[in-house]
């Protein structure tokens, strides 16, 4: 019991250091790609409507150099991947 008192200082400075590890390490970096994944998926979805749907009506037509050949999930991963690394290069991940 001795030990820990005289040591209680040295003690809470390596708490407070492996907490601030943590936090940086493991929680922000997670924190950060939640809400890079959940801002990718609203901006994916935008875009897609946006180009396959237009502004106006809802009639698909594809828009550009776009193949009929891909699906909606092609299309759909493409940006979702484009927004996420771009989110997460904003973020500093």
């Amino acid at each position: 019991m001795k030990k820990i008192k005289q040591y209680k200082e040295i003690i809470a400075i390596v708490i407070i250091i492996l907490s601030g590890a943590f936090y940086w390490y493991e929680l922000r970096p997670s924190l950060i790609k939640r809400r890079c994944a959940n801002r990718s998926l609203i901006e994916a979805k935008e875009s897609f409507n946006s180009v396959f749907y237009g502004d106006k009506d809802k009639k698909w037509r594809p828009v550009g150099n776009m193949k009929k050949q891909k699906t909606y999930d092609d299309y759909y991963e493409i940006d979702y991947n484009k927004y996420f690394n771009r989110c997460l290069k904003e973020k500093g991940l």
